[in-house]
């Protein structure tokens, strides 16, 4: 009897160290660097899914630190609906491994999600979500909305309550129905001090090089304001 209960305790204790082990923790993500400003190298401005599937990004607009996305969503009774929209905070971060990732976080702060990204040499952005079922789906840029500034996202309504809908004729979003364009407001960055900075930060915390742990806020560097963690 005792030998079947030392098994069975044995089993459960490998059950446990394996569930933990596939899960990273989410302060593994290192942050990028520059913080908050997207170069050549990073995905910025607005980007569509021409053919979205269940669970895809079909709208995707990424502006000093926010975003506005939309996402494609089934029916209860079959079909599709239109799509989601969520809108929050960003930042880049990567792995040890040298993957690079987008996080995405709510309005509040909370952690939404995060896909794994890299850019084709047209501009094209590949994501494929983490923790889905490893398949990627290309997003493109184009469309006068998207030249603009803009987004085409579903007519609904408070979709545009970041930004400003733009007319319809000036800022096409080509043969869309039911999609109007949102262009972002223009927002003030500029700065002299960190507490001229002010704005939604996500709940993103690291370890520091000094042994010591700092979580995302405000910095004010080189007269533009910043997401930072450690100094």
């Amino acid at each position: 009897m005792r030998r079947v209960i030392m098994r069975v305790h044995l089993a459960s204790l490998l059950f446990v160290f394996v569930g933990c082990a596939t899960q990273a923790p989410a302060g593994t993500d290192q942050l990028d660097s520059p913080v908050g400003k997207a170069d050549g190298d990073d995905p910025s401005g607005n980007y569509s899914n021409a053919s979205p599937k269940i669970g895809q990004l079909s709208t995707l607009s990424l502006s000093d630190h926010t975003f506005m996305r939309s996402v494609q969503v089934a029916c209860a009774g079959g079909g599709t609906c239109p799509p989601e929209v969520d809108t929050g905070t960003y930042l880049f971060t990567h792995s040890s491994t040298g993957k690079h990732y987008i996080r995405f976080y709510n309005d509040d702060g909370s952690d939404l999600d995060r896909y794994q990204w890299k850019l084709d040499s047209d501009g094209t952005l590949e994501l494929s979500l983490s923790g889905g079922d490893g398949s990627w789906f290309p997003m493109i840029q184009g469309g006068s909305c998207q030249a603009a500034g803009g987004s085409c996202v579903p007519l609904v309504p408070d979709i545009c309550s970041q930004g400003e809908l733009g007319d319809a004729d000036q800022y096409s979003c080509g043969t869309g129905v039911g999609v109007a364009c949102c262009l972002p407001r223009q927002s003030a960055d500029a700065c002299n001090a960190d507490s001229d900075c002010s704005g939604l930060l996500p709940q993103f915390c690291r370890g520091c090089s000094d042994g010591t742990e700092s979580c995302a806020h405000w910095s004010c560097v080189d007269n533009a304001c910043q997401i930072t963690t450690c100094d």
